[in-house]
């Protein structure tokens, strides 16, 4: 279904004549979002995206959005394409449901997602080609996009649909990095013997050039609830590279199913896991063979090296009359930590509770201490996380530190 395509160019024609914002406004929603599809609405739930998102996006990039233009009309010239695919998927995999195909428009968020039994593509990301103009854009955004469009993705977007329609079939996401990674791969792997094509991610094609590299490095954070550096992430790590995650889990899918005595039966088992069940996931990962050591060892391996904070300069935890005056902690970890990486939780009692930060003053040459000027109050009960968010330099997720203090009272 593609209907969204046509309703968001003609309100896009409708903002862009005028400059007044509640006309803008007004205009987007009586033309694209009111009328819009189940699937364009499907899209705005799965990514947040609000009227605000859209109109921001017109007005900030009107070159970016001509320039595209061409590309997402075209989106009906793929629908025979796709529908090979889908009874190709069905061949692969007996039991797929039928699933519904959304070529819609979002704000530069996503080019293809799902939820529920709904294929949701952002057409103004998955359409895109090297030609598209992306200067318009912040930073960030910028970088990866032109990134992303060098590698033209419109050429792949039948692939990338039959991606996203293997999630379809599948169950949650899982908690840790190796349930999330494998539940990529497996919809990779299944959509290229689907597509009859090579994957068009660049992950899959370093990861096959840097197999040794890639997997070591994977298996000291994979059991982590973090994926910063593995999963739909920038190329902010240590290989210059986003996604390594899809490769490390189509590796093992493409490795358990050349194991697999049948591979229609391997194939389902994949597509029909529960990711959620840690078990059941390192059940597939042990019998992949993929890592040179069995999961259980690396697993043990994980915890017994994940970094602890080890002191607090200017107290004992669990002090009960510390000075209200202090105004600087200076907090030691066991290992070098990952100066990218930091994140603070409230405890069960709450923001009334909370050791208040009121600012991060920086980490040591050795990366082993932070320091932070907190604000304390007389004669009250203190509660500060330290969380998992915080990371080692080998991705290790630290174990989470909980201060509990209270002050005395003002001399």
């Amino acid at each position: 279904m593609t209907s969204d395509i046509d309703r968001f160019w003609q309100a896009f024609d409708a903002i862009t004549a005028t400059p007044d914002s509640a006309t803008q406004y007004r205009l987007l929603d009586e033309l694209f979002v009111a009328p819009g599809t189940p699937g364009l609405h499907a899209l705005m739930e799965r990514r947040g995206y609000t009227p605000e998102h859209y109109v921001s996006a017109i007005r900030t990039a009107p070159q970016f959005w001509a320039s595209v233009r061409a590309n997402t009309l075209r989106a009906d010239d793929y629908a025979g394409q796709i529908e090979q695919v889908v009874e190709r998927l069905c061949t692969l995999y007996p039991a797929l449901r039928p699933a519904q195909i959304y070529f819609t428009v979002g704000a530069l968020m996503t080019g293809g997602t799902t939820l529920g039994d709904r294929v949701l593509i952002g057409s103004e990301i998955a359409m895109g080609d090297s030609t598209v103009l992306t200067d318009e854009l912040p930073d960030g955004l910028r970088q990866n996009l032109r990134r992303y469009f060098d590698t033209n993705p419109v050429e792949d977007v039948v692939l990338l649909n039959a991606h996203e329609y293997v999630h379809t079939q599948q169950g949650p996401f899982g908690a840790d990095l190796l349930a999330v990674a494998l539940q990529e791969g497996v919809a990779e792997y299944v959509s290229v013997l689907a597509a009859e094509q090579p994957s068009a991610a660049p992950a899959v094609a370093f990861g096959q050039a840097n197999e040794p590299r890639v997997r070591d490095r994977f298996a000291t954070e994979m059991f982590s609830g973090r994926w910063n550096d593995w999963l739909y992430n920038n190329t902010e790590n240590e290989f210059g590279v986003r996604d390594l995650g899809y490769y490390v889990g189509y590796a093992i899918t493409e490795r358990y199913v050349e194991r697999a005595a049948d591979r229609t039966r391997a194939l389902a088992r994949l597509i029909e896991l529960d990711y959620q069940d840690p078990l059941a996931v390192e059940a597939v990962v042990e019998a992949s063979r993929y890592f040179d050591r069995p999961v259980d060892d690396l697993r043990a391996e994980y915890e017994r090296l994940r970094p602890t904070v080890v002191e607090i300069a200017e107290f004992e935890n669990g002090v009960q009359d510390l000075d209200p005056a202090t105004e600087r902690l200076n907090i030691t970890f066991s290992a070098p930590m990952n100066p990218r990486f930091r994140g603070f939780d409230y405890d069960p009692l709450g923001e009334s509770n909370v050791l208040r930060i009121t600012r991060f003053v920086g980490i040591s040459d050795d990366h082993r201490t932070i320091t932070v000027d907190v604000e304390l109050r007389p004669d009250h009960r203190h509660q500060l996380t330290l969380s998992d968010q915080f990371r080692d330099e080998d991705g290790r997720a630290l174990v989470p530190y909980t201060i509990d203090i209270r002050t005395g009272s003002n001399p």
